[in-house]
């Protein structure tokens, strides 16, 4: 073969695929913007997020003071909202469907989608379907409402598809939060550890850095303690999250832990009175976690059983997050 020859060819090919890429272009711009526009860019003007599935469970996120909130019950998680936001402002046209598999696409979407409506000030400005992914996962299939056109929709420089980001599982967007507070809003805080007693304790925060310590099994005031350890104490309330929802354990079994004997009982008081708590219970070693000499843990090693929100929630929680303030009364006392 000349070298001619190979140019030739080299040239016919990149000739075809500019062609390809045009036709792909102008297949997707031809059709009006209304029936592909599905990006909101003021993400910021966003007052609520509405979301159904043909199950009939829905979520609400409603923005208000700064703050969201699902289902006007819950604080939403704040990465989660905020994944939520950057996905609608950037959401891209891909493709639309091929002919092929357009009829397949629209009953899929007409049966297994997410309904998501979007509100300015209260005012219904966007609505669309969104449905399951390309076979590549590369892309996701959406709708806009009023159109009989799907398109594959992604995120540019994102390589995955998007069906999950609107989730309608409410515990997918409740806060993990189990406390968050700034150490000057705490008035006190009380550790109760049901195997010691003894050791049980209610640090206050007095304000103008002065601090007070008891002990609850006396009933008395320490004086002598550990400044610099209570106050990094009572600054590890800053965000304390759970790791995860316990969703797929039974009422009757929820009720057998609760009644067993807590771990650690701890409960912040604010500055306006209100107290929040939390239970901390053992977690049976289901997978047979084995220690450095070989044998099992009795209990899990990395994480708890932890009952929050007034014991209505059952949650995972990990000891790396909760040593902090997982203290002994000896642990402020100072060293003999």
């Amino acid at each position: 073969m000349t070298q001619k020859i190979k140019v030739a060819l080299l040239l016919f090919a990149a000739l075809c695929i500019i062609s390809i890429l045009l036709y792909l272009k102008n297949t997707s711009s031809t059709l009006p913007k209304e029936l592909r526009d599905f990006a909101v860019e003021d993400t910021a003007g966003i007052s609520k997020i509405f979301l159904a599935d043909k199950n009939n469970k829905t979520i609400t996120l409603v923005r208000k003071d700064g703050f969201w909130t699902v289902n006007e019950l819950f604080s939403a998680r704040k990465d989660l909202v905020d994944v939520m936001l950057k996905t609608i402002c950037r959401l891209n046209v891909k493709a639309p469907v091929s002919k092929s598999t357009h009829n397949t696409i629209v009953k899929s979407l007409a049966t297994s989608s997410v309904k998501v409506e979007i509100y300015q000030k209260d005012k219904l400005i966007k609505t669309f379907f969104v449905g399951g992914a390309t076979p590549d996962n590369l892309g996701t299939y959406m709708l806009l409402e009023g159109s009989s056109t799907p398109f594959i929709m992604d995120i540019p420089g994102f390589f995955g598809y998007l069906t999950s980001r609107f989730t309608t599982d409410l515990n997918d967007w409740r806060d993990h939060s189990v406390f968050r507070y700034n150490f000057s809003d705490i008035a006190n805080v009380e550790v109760n550890i049901p195997s010691a007693p003894t050791q049980s304790f209610r640090v206050s925060n007095l304000s103008n850095n002065r601090f007070s310590l008891e002990s609850l099994a006396e009933g008395k005031q320490i004086l002598h303690f550990d400044t610099i350890a209570l106050k990094e104490f009572l600054a590890s309330f800053k965000r304390l999250n759970f790791e995860s929802f316990i969703s797929d354990v039974s009422q009757k079994r929820k009720d057998s832990i609760l009644k067993s004997t807590p771990l650690v009982i701890i409960a912040v008081t604010d500055k306006s009175g209100t107290r929040n708590f939390a239970k901390f219970y053992y977690k049976p070693n289901f997978t047979k976690k084995l220690s450095q000499d070989g044998d099992p843990f009795p209990y899990d090693p990395d994480r708890m059983y932890a009952f929050i929100n007034q014991d209505k929630d059952l949650v995972n929680a990990q000891y790396f997050v909760f040593d902090p303030v997982m203290k002994e009364l000896k642990y402020f006392l100072p060293q003999k």
